[in-house]
């Protein structure tokens, strides 16, 4: 299972590769060129670390086709059907109405995870069995998912977890771009508490600054290199 996950993983990769005639880097190569990595160095199985299970395989196989899919959704139906011209009582208000009921729910969660976290360790369960809690399944017996319900998890799952991925992507792009001074403060005023509170609610987490940086330094060159072949023309 691990060898065809990489042979689709390199033909996403390659398509992409072909695909790709602007200089800007497309996030979609980003995205193939990095798990193809990954999934290289696994069935490689250097070090003897653990070998993922053909289900571990399939997900992510699963993941990648359905990446693609809204690529193609994205390229062939959606943009075909966008109309140019849009009231302006329209433009954006439905978006940003949205992303602040999104946020404010995202900032709540993480509240009451971060006082679970504090309580616990206050108490004297160490950092990283605190830590270990978050990373367990749903179901697990821990202070942390003990406590939620199903309707609580799923929307966690399914709504809640992707939009923090998407958050730091749209305030970085909003600090750069976005003509309007209030709600580009405001947004990333939003990012910012998501992403404090969520690493206090993962008991000190750093990917997420990592991923938070990563998006504002690709903004920033996007930005650079629009304003660059502005000067140009």
């Amino acid at each position: 299972m691990g060898i065809i996950t990489l042979i689709v993983s390199a033909f996403f990769l390659i398509y992409f590769i072909r695909l790709q005639k602007e200089k800007c880097i497309s996030p979609f190569l980003i995205f193939y060129a990095i798990w193809t990595f990954i999934i290289l160095l696994s069935n490689l199985n250097l070090y003897n670390i653990n070998k993922p299970s053909s289900e571990s395989y399939l997900l992510i196989l699963l993941m990648e086709v359905f990446f693609f899919m809204g690529h193609l959704l994205g390229k062939y139906v959606l943009k075909g059907k966008t109309k140019k011209k849009v009231k302006e009582k329209y433009d954006y208000k439905p978006i940003y109405i949205i992303i602040y009921i999104l946020a404010g729910l995202s900032i709540l969660l993480n509240i009451i995870d971060c006082v679970i976290v504090f309580r616990e360790y206050i108490s004297g369960v160490p950092m990283w069995q605190i830590r270990n809690w978050t990373l367990e399944p749903f179901g697990s017996i821990n202070p942390i998912l003990s406590r939620r319900s199903f309707l609580e998890e799923l929307i966690r799952t399914a709504i809640i977890t992707p939009f923090n991925l998407i958050i730091y992507p749209i305030s970085a792009y909003s600090l750069f771009h976005s003509k309007e001074k209030a709600k580009k403060i405001s947004i990333n005023i939003c990012a910012l508490i998501i992403l404090f509170t969520s690493s206090l609610a993962g008991a000190g987490g750093r990917l997420g600054f990592i991923y938070f940086f990563g998006c504002y330094l690709l903004a920033f060159i996007l930005y650079y290199q629009q304003n660059k072949r502005k000067n140009k023309y």
